[in-house]
């Protein structure tokens, strides 16, 4: 198994094997679990993640519809998790 991640932070899709998740994991220090479901994270807009770092959270965005179904589409994320474009 891979995990393949490819957003614009990350364009070549740099590819991370189930072994290198897990060293990465425990050179951070973490559970493998949790940097797998951060790392799912890199696809949201740029906007969305600056809006949740500063706290500004609305109500339609819960943590558990952030697990695994990450639509690709930017202005499909705003609808969907109740954030206006920027």
């Amino acid at each position: 198994a891979a995990l393949i991640v490819n957003s614009p932070n990350n364009p070549s899709g740099a590819v991370l094997t189930e072994k290198s998740l897990t060293e990465l994991a425990e050179q951070l220090d973490v559970e493998r679990t949790f940097l797998y479901h951060s790392l799912e994270l890199v696809n949201l807009a740029p906007d969305i993640i600056s809006a949740i770092l500063k706290g500004e959270i609305p109500a339609e965005l819960k943590l558990k519809n952030l697990r695994g179904n990450i639509p690709t589409n930017w202005e499909e994320q705003r609808m969907l998790y109740g954030f206006k474009k920027a």
